[in-house]
């Protein structure tokens, strides 16, 4: 846990100063790894509010998408799928899915990894007929990679 402790620390530090050039990338990155750090932690409260610092952000400089922005979506998808809000995981996952898509290879492991969380919450959600399609997906995309 010390390591965690570290990175936080500077991670803090870095905020600081970086915060000073407004909302930039690299503070929403900042962000963004803060948010994994505390998830790693099982802190999911604080991960969510520096998730959400982190999508703000990339909300406003990446209004066609970024593979930055499907991250933090998926992150925040993560999240609610630990907390067994599921519908909202589902939500963030669909989204991170379009964004990833529409950046990203066909095959890239990141489309593979929001094809399976979404395969997830419909199972979770007892929706197996749509669970079905996405695990058919993951695994056509698994033979692939």
């Amino acid at each position: 846990m010390e390591e965690y402790s570290l990175a936080h620390d500077y991670l803090t530090k870095l905020t600081r100063i970086i915060s000073d050039e407004n909302d930039t990338r690299d503070l929403a990155l900042v962000y963004y790894y803060q948010g994994l750090n505390f998830y790693r932690e099982g802190n999911y409260t604080q991960s969510m509010i520096e998730y959400e610092k982190a999508l703000a952000i990339q909300r406003k400089l990446f209004s066609e998408g970024h593979s930055d922005l499907g991250e933090t979506l998926r992150g925040i998808g993560v999240i609610y799928d630990n907390v067994g809000k599921y519908e909202l995981a589902l939500e963030k996952h669909l989204e991170c899915l379009a964004i990833s898509e529409k950046m990203l290879s066909k095959d890239h492991v990141h489309i593979a990894e929001a094809v399976n969380n979404i395969d997830v919450c419909y199972d979770r959600m007892g929706k197996f007929e749509w669970a079905l399609e996405y695990d058919i997906r993951a695994l056509e995309m698994k033979q692939h990679l």
